[in-house]
């Protein structure tokens, strides 16, 4: 290629360079032109990217996938690090690749088979090569423009904020595309002028709009801000908020105002719908009959209603927040509040519909049903709590009144309004609810029938309204003579029906008879009338006597009927052996009475003795009722009256004293008598002052204690075991000895014998009559000696009559021995012959 052919390609390659902004379209030509002025059959342009060569281009595009190409390029690379030269040359096979650099840039690569680039093409190139590598960045930083600007374009149509320039000199505006989309117009449709902003105004915007602008360019204000309502080209309306800010010359005078343009339509309708939720909720809450309050997680107020702020006194809601209910007019229940408060908040469990007093401001009490719940955020953390509560005041005292008519017709329906005892529903309801009881326990039921002796002619004779009054007296002195557990009813006109529950022995009846008839013994009163009323009384008793309600009813009624055809004044049992049992005993507890005023007692003494050398050691006081004309009375007739009438305190005491005497005459004559074994009643323990009684006692006789043993029943300790083991201790600290008597009969628990301060067990009679041919008996005397062993215990055994019972006992390793086969109880005066012979 001759030089002015040379000179003109490189001009024409020159010119082709930067026509286009386009990388792709500008590469293409220029490298094109310069493949066919130049002869060159391959090019490409290389970029640096943080150390790391990027093919940007090449023509044609295989070359990429030639090894032979691709290794010779790096080659060539290294080769131009190496010698830091802007250009090189290496040949390979026919081709020669020459390597130009781009500064700063990369490098760009030409090859030419058969012979190399012309020098002067080769100087001229790297030239060239400055021109492309500014077009090159030219069109990058082009793309990266347009990039910017797309970016910006949708980040705006995103957000909805446009921006606008006017010119102060020229009045001319400018709107970016968002705008124009913001006005509801297309974009760059017109040219924007000052009307075209006032259009887009009501006239309050019109306004506002001038104002704004003068206020920014007389530099009152140097930024301005503010939300703007727009007329949208369709009519519709949109808010947008505005910002502007002036540029000023040197001389201080405005040039331009430049601002932005952001479209809040949908926050402001958002903010429009809240307002108005807002406000709807705020009339619900004020217009729902229920005071409701909100708190924060430490307990203070944050907001209420109108109701919650009138009960707690405030004129503004707002006046609320921040408190506590340290603050409110219910401060004293204050501490319970925010208990309940918390504990909601911490168990995020709410509590619902509870009833609670509360204090008002004038001290008086109201009610209140209660609702708390926890308020959660979107992950479920407490940070609060809701509250609400209704004055539930008047419903309580509707309650209250409720309940007490409703306890007052009940009481009426179930009660006689002349007396107010029980009437005949209530006492059969009772009657029923006692025989299921006693079928329970096996115990018994008395049903007392009670009818006023010739209450008829006193109600003819003196009128009803006295008659009344004699019928409301009689009940008064009813009343007052039954246990609380028993129940008096008046089943109709002049009659009464009394239920006794758990009755052990029928024969208690008989006391209860006498009172209720000596409770009339007085006359009774009324408008300077006087009166001396009597009872018939008739007794059944369950199961004897029937098992239902309407025979024991029956039954006793026929008793009471029979009691008035005996002369009234009376009391009769249905059975006839029960009537005759009741004389006896009323005969035997007058003479008992009398027995005891005179002295008629005896004690009878029975030797104890000791199995292997038969010598005495000891024996029990039994007493003997020497009556006047019934002769020798035994125990068994009067000793359960005794304990049912009480008299087996004054009659105890006189055998204690006499028991202690005696001893003090037998030590005194020289005679060893052993230990006396004397039998308590649990009545007699349970007086008051036993233990100092006692103490007295043996002071004035002189009687050691340790001379006296006392015996009392498994069953009798067995009734109050804990009030029993306080009482034997006691007596027990005296030195007086403690035997449990008729042992095995009474189920006592082994944790509490072994708490009582026992010495002895004596094994029952009724386990020694058959042994040892019983397997039965044997085998529980036998337990009871191994028990006392193992107990540290005494053991004698009652009831010895044979020479085979004593010995199995022996051998067994019961020594002490009660009984026959040593001799029956005698008067004092033997027992005394008994104790000279033994010296």
């Amino acid at each position: 290629m001759d030089k002015n052919a040379s000179l003109l390609a490189l001009y024409e390659i020159s010119m082709s360079i930067g026509n286009t902004l386009d990388l792709d379209k500008m590469l293409n030509v220029v490298v094109t032109m310069i493949l066919s002025r130049l002869n060159c059959s391959s090019a490409a342009i290389y970029e640096d990217i943080d150390g790391n060569s990027k093919l940007l281009y090449a023509k044609p595009k295989v070359l990429i996938n030639n090894e032979v190409y691709v290794t010779t390029v790096e080659v060539l690379k290294q080769k131009f690090f190496n010698c830091h030269q802007n250009s090189v040359v290496e040949k390979v096979g026919d081709k020669y690749y020459h390597l130009f650099e781009l500064k700063n840039f990369g490098c760009f690569v030409l090859t030419k088979a058969n012979d190399p680039l012309d020098e002067h093409i080769f100087n001229s190139l790297s030239k060239i090569n400055l021109k492309l590598l500014a077009a090159i960045q030219a069109c990058i930083d082009n793309t990266k423009l347009k990039e910017s600007q797309a970016n910006l374009t949708e980040v705006q149509s995103i957000t909805h904020l446009g921006s606008w320039n006017a010119s102060y000199r020229s009045r001319s505006f400018h709107w970016d595309d968002e705008v124009f989309r913001i006005l509801g117009e297309e974009p760059q449709s017109y040219t924007p002028t000052y009307k075209d902003v006032l259009r887009h105004l009501p006239k309050e915007g019109q306004k506002r709009a001038r104002k704004a602008i003068t206020e920014v360019l007389t530099r009152r204000k140097c930024n301005y801000e503010g939300v703007f309502t727009l007329i949208k080209k369709d009519g519709s309306t949109a808010y947008v908020q505005i910002k502007s800010r002036a540029t000023f010359n040197k001389e201080g005078r405005p040039l331009h105002l430049v601002g932005s343009m952001l479209d809040i339509t949908n926050e402001h309708q958002l903010e429009q719908q809240i307002r108005e939720e807002s406000a709807l909720l705020k009339s619900i809450i004020n217009t729902v009959p229920v005071r409701i309050f909100w708190k924060d997680r430490e307990l203070h107020y944050l907001g209420c209603n109108n109701l919650f702020a009138h009960d707690a006194g405030l004129k503004d809601q707002n006046e609320l927040i921040g408190k506590s209910d340290y603050d409110m007019p219910w401060k004293s229940e204050a501490d319970q509040y925010r208990a309940d408060d918390k504990m909601v908040m911490d168990s995020g469990i709410a509590k619902l519909n509870f009833e609670e007093q509360q204090t008002i401001s004038d001290g008086s009490e109201v009610w209140r049903s209660t609702s708390k719940v926890p308020l959660n955020n979107e992950k479920g953390k407490t940070y609060g709590l809701l509250g609400s509560y209704q004055d539930i005041t008047a419903r309580k005292e509707d309650e209250k009144k409720l309940q007490l008519h409703s306890a007052e017709l009940k009481y009426q329906a179930y009660h006689d309004t002349l007396t107010e005892l029980p009437n005949r529903l209530l006492l059969l309801d009772r009657l029923c609810e006692s025989i299921k009881k006693a079928q329970r326990s096996q115990n018994k039921v008395a049903v007392m029938f009670i009818d006023l002796d010739r209450f008829k002619e006193i109600n003819d004779s003196l009128g009803h309204d006295f008659g009344d009054q004699v019928i409301r007296e009689v009940a008064r002195r009813l009343r007052h003579q039954i246990r609380a557990t028993d129940t008096i009813a008046r089943f109709g006109g002049d009659e009464f029906v009394m239920v006794l529950d758990n009755i052990d022995n029928p024969i208690v009846v008989v006391d209860i008879s006498q009172k209720l008839m000596e409770a009339m013994a007085a006359p009774i009163v009324f408008e300077n009338h006087s009166v001396y009323v009597t009872l018939s009384i008739g007794v059944s008793i369950y199961p004897d006597d029937g098992e239902t309600t309407d025979t024991l009813l029956k039954n006793a009624d026929a008793a009471m009927y029979k009691a008035k055809g005996d002369g009234r004044n009376d009391y009769q049992f249905y059975t006839q052996d029960m009537t005759e049992r009741a004389f006896e005993r009323i005969v035997m507890e007058t003479s008992l009475r009398e027995g005891i005023e005179h002295e008629e007692f005896l004690l009878y003494y029975q030797p104890q003795g000791n199995g292997e050398s038969d010598a005495i050691i000891g024996m029990e006081a039994l007493i003997r009722w020497q009556h006047s004309s019934m002769g020798l009375v035994p125990p068994d007739k009067f000793i359960p009256i005794s304990e049912e009438t009480g008299l087996i305190v004054p009659l105890g005491k006189w055998i204690l004293k006499t028991g202690m005497v005696q001893m003090v005459r037998w030590q005194e004559e020289g005679l060893n008598p052993g230990v006396l074994a004397l039998n308590l009643s649990l009545k007699q323990l349970k007086e008051h002052d036993f233990i100092i009684m006692l103490e007295e006692m043996l002071t004035e006789t002189g009687c050691r204690a340790e001379w006296l043993a006392f015996e009392l029943t498994e069953s009798q300790i067995m009734q109050d075991p804990e009030y029993t083991i306080l009482l034997l201790k006691q007596i027990s600290c005296l030195g007086i000895e403690i035997a449990i008597d008729d042992f095995g009969t009474g189920y006592s628990s082994l944790s509490y014998l072994k708490r009582l301060p026992i010495d002895k067990l004596k094994i029952d009679r009724s386990f020694v009559k058959d042994i040892p041919g019983d397997e039965e008996d044997t085998a529980i005397a036998k337990a009871v000696i191994a028990l006392s062993k193992s107990l540290n215990l005494h053991v004698i055994a009652e009831g010895v009559e044979t020479q085979e019972q004593k010995m199995f006992l022996v051998e067994n390793g019961c020594i002490n021995i009660q009984g026959y086969f040593y001799s029956r109880p005698m008067p004092v005066d033997e027992m005394t012959e008994m104790l000279r012979s033994s010296k």
